[in-house]
């Protein structure tokens, strides 16, 4: 594990489904498609420690898990209650 400082982003990618995702207090993901974007992650979500999940180019952040799982039991008990798009 490594934390968010630490990670190498490509100098070069094809496009923006390229780049190195990272995982947030929610069920959305943030795209580190520069080292501004990096620090602005680290401003808001602190330099957490993370692993990278090559199948789905994503850096997993454990200790969101959490958050994030109730985060989603909450939206699919609004879903199930309200309907969802």
């Amino acid at each position: 594990m490594l934390k968010v400082t630490e990670i190498l982003l490509p100098t070069v990618v094809a496009s923006v489904w390229d780049m190195p995702k990272i995982e947030t207090k929610t069920d959305a993901h943030r795209v580190l498609g520069d080292y501004k974007a990096v620090w602005a992650y680290v401003e808001e979500f602190g330099n957490q420690l993370v692993e990278f999940d090559a199948a789905a180019n994503v850096y997993r952040v454990p200790a969101f898990d959490v958050v994030r799982d109730a985060y989603i039991a909450s939206k699919v008990r609004d879903c199930e209650r309200y309907g969802c798009e």
